[in-house]
């Protein structure tokens, strides 16, 4: 994608963490200068955007290039001429700042080589600091004919800007400099992981998130493991199942010369042989006791929260110098004698795929690099700062947490509302309803907590209870259930028609299923339903239950299914108003029931923040709002970036003039688009309170929003 190719570029997406922006933490690998300002720069800048003001200063050397761009162009841009990059470059690495962020939306880098360009996309910045915008060769896409990386001399950034965005925008530019990295991460293709391409750069991402926030620099090659690869000193395998023999010697070659190696969730016993350790068996648990976190050998322990039902746990040998540096814990919160990471003299092996960054999670990185690599990684960031003052809490705000542990003994419950109270959360939305599936105690299910429990532990507290209902995801269902579903025609469909672990919203068995758990819990004396999962999957539903209920709603025969309502087809835009009106008549069935049965149920869901992106996915919740079909809103406002979460905020206030008394935001403090500090928690918080939101909420409960993040916080509820 060059400059040129703006169509392409409006699709930009921010989910490519692994080339993300890095603040400049600590120092990098020896780097080599492609671009150093001088007072004579602005001459050498080709394309300069039009009336860009350059200005130079000289401590440190930094080139300002300032404009005002043009309300009808989605971005603005410079060409910055470069010099040679050297043979054995790993990574292009820019040090630049922006300002103002809130105006950016992304950044992409652009090299010219030969008759055409190498590009790649990044999200956009967090911060006024200088920060560092990396391009890796593994990351760069093609257009037109561009010759090798090696040969670029031209190197086009780009800002891309929010829709109307017209104030002044300025670039500060230090330096572009060629690194030569020691540390990568193997990104796995259907090489390594044939039909698991996806979840693999997944994986790769995660890792990457833990350098970056780690500041330990890095680079990425394939699952080939080129020669280039063979020169590093560590190589990470986030993700790599099914690696074959050829994979597997190049990996036991490059440790037996002496480099070290990471590998996640791998059974693969001739690659673990060479590292000292052995590869156990495949275990699973039950949703109901998964394991939630493991636990570091080290003083003061670090927990690192990490859900998973499924681990191959590694074991030490007695060769070099192998040993077990964390454990697992189980759904009682009691270690156990599972291996979650093993270490040697030769690498380390772990037993389920890369934690979510959260910063123990960054901690145990750094520690564990650290002592593979002593003389090589630099200073470790401190993720635990003092967070800034929260701003005054209003009169019946909302303090709500996601709770999706289904914890079996009344001590457990006891001991969690307590810690919720005292660290000033008021509601508690506890993960119930799974489709289905209750998480409470019945016949099918009787090791669960019984519900009466649970009620009466939150009333000890004085914390509203209210039962989280996944609405249509069957994620958590056993595979026998979902064969049945499918046997019956009740799951959605892709467009291929293969099934989809959702239920059809269309079929009345499937709604009539979800209600009467819904009526279960309501007659049990929770104090709330939030409604989650109360959409469309992105890739469904074309199901024959979807296709008989469009045709009905349209009073027309659809002839030809589903090309006809697929985003090209003559019939989209109906398609997307029927998913609308399937959700919003499921929503009002539900509502209409829980009032007939306790009219002080408060009733809340869980949807995208952005309205289109939403009612592309049938939730209408403007429409909700105004029918009084929901009481309370939640937003998944879930990011790091500040200045996206504002966005975010002012897109929902927009709604109506008094929106913003039922909205409550979504705060990913552990979610999968984003992992928090206290600091990054109290920013977002005092973003909400700033706006008179009628809450927040956090997602979700683990070891570290319980015992690091509130307790740093605390008072919040002041």
């Amino acid at each position: 994608m060059s400059g040129n190719n703006l169509a392409a570029a409006v699709a930009l997406t921010t989910t490519v963490i692994a080339i993300a922006i890095t603040t400049v933490l600590a120092a990098a690998p020896a780097n080599q200068a492609l671009f150093i300002p001088t007072p004579n720069s602005a001459s050498t800048l080709a394309n300069t955007f039009p009336d860009t003001t350059i200005s130079f200063t000289s401590t440190p050397p930094t080139l300002e290039l300032k404009t005002t761009p043009d309300s009808s162009s989605p971005r603005i841009y410079w060409d910055i001429p470069i010099a040679k990059i050297p043979p054995k470059t790993t990574s292009l690495i820019i040090d630049a700042a922006c300002s103002p962020v809130s105006s950016i939306r992304a950044i992409s880098l652009h090299l010219n080589s030969g008759n055409g360009w190498l590009s790649t996309e990044l999200p956009p910045p967090t911060c006024t600091n200088f920060t560092q915008l990396n391009a890796i060769p593994l990351l760069l896409t093609p257009e037109g004919t561009p010759a090798d990386w090696h040969k670029g001399r031209l190197l086009r950034l780009s800002l891309w800007l929010h829709t109307g965005h017209t104030a002044p925008i300025t670039l500060a530019l230090r330096a572009i400099n060629a690194r030569q990295d020691s540390i990568a991460i193997i990104r796995s293709s259907s090489l390594s992981a044939p039909g698991q391409e996806q979840l693999a750069t997944q994986m790769a991402n995660r890792a990457a998130t833990l350098l970056r926030k780690a500041a330990i620099p890095f680079t990425f090659f394939d699952d080939t493991i080129p020669p280039a690869s063979m020169e590093m000193q560590l190589l990470i395998l986030p993700y790599a199942p099914q690696l074959n023999p050829p994979q597997n010697k190049s990996l036991q070659r490059f440790v037996s010369k002496g480099g070290k190696l990471i590998v996640f969730y791998n059974g693969t016993a001739p690659l673990a042989n060479s590292l000292g350790f052995k590869c156990g068996t495949w275990q699973g648990s039950a949703t109901s006791r998964q394991w939630p976190d493991f636990t570091t050998i080290s003083t003061p322990p670090l927990i690192i929260p990490h859900r998973t039902a499924n681990l191959i746990p590694p074991y030490p040998t007695t060769l070099y110098n192998a040993t077990t540096i964390a454990y697992w814990r189980d759904h009682t919160d009691r270690p156990t004698t599972i291996p979650a990471c093993v270490t040697s003299d030769r690498g380390a092996w772990f037993a389920h795929v890369p934690p979510l960054a959260t910063p123990s999670a960054v901690t145990f990185t750094h520690q564990l690099l650290a002592r593979l690599l002593p003389n090589t990684i630099p200073h470790a960031p401190n993720p635990f700062t003092t967070p800034p003052p929260l701003i005054t809490a209003p009169a019946n705000e909302i303090r709500a947490l996601w709770d999706s542990r289904h914890d079996a003994r009344p001590e457990q419950l006891e001991a969690l509302f307590s810690s919720l109270a005292q660290n000033g959360i008021n509601t508690l939305f506890r993960h119930m309803q799974s489709g289905p599936t209750l998480h409470v105690t019945t016949t099918a299910n009787p090791l669960k907590p019984r519900l009466q429990e649970i009620t009466k532990a939150a009333a000890n507290h004085h914390i509203a209870l209210h039962a989280w209902v996944t609405c249509w995801s069957l994620d958590d269902l056993p595979p026998t259930q979902l064969t049945t579903f499918a046997a019956e025609n009740r799951l959605m469909r892709d467009v291929n028609g293969n099934d989809l672990p959702w239920l059809s919203p269309s079929h009345p068995a499937n709604r009539e299923l979800i209600l009467q758990g819904i009526i279960t819990l309501i007659q049990n004396g929770v104090s709330g339903i939030h409604l989650d999962y109360l959409r469309y999957p992105e890739n469904g539903c074309y199901a024959p239950s979807t296709r008989h209920a469009f045709e009905q709603w349209q009073n027309r025969h659809t002839a030809n299914w589903p090309q006809d309502v697929l985003p090209s087809g003559t019939l989209y835009q109906q398609f997307l108003k029927f998913r609308q009106h399937e959700i919003t008549s499921f929503t009002r069935a539900v509502t209409t029931q829980i009032r007939q049965i306790a009219a002080t149920t408060t009733i809340s869901a869980a949807v995208f923040p952005n309205p289109a992106t939403a009612l592309n996915l049938g939730q209408d919740w403007p429409l909700w709002l105004q029918e009084n079909l929901i009481d309370l809103i939640c937003p998944m406002t879930y990011t790091e970036n500040i200045a996206t979460f504002n966005s975010w905020l002012y897109s929902c206030q927009q709604i109506s003039p008094l929106a913003h008394t039922r909205l409550i935001a979504g705060i990913g403090t552990s979610a999968d688009e984003s992992q928090l500090t206290a600091t990054d928690t109290a920013h977002q918080i005092n973003a909400v309170r700033s706006r008179h939101w009628r809450g927040f909420a956090l997602f979700s409960r683990d070891h570290e929003l319980l015992y690091t993040i509130l307790p740093t916080l605390h008072p919040i509820s002041l």
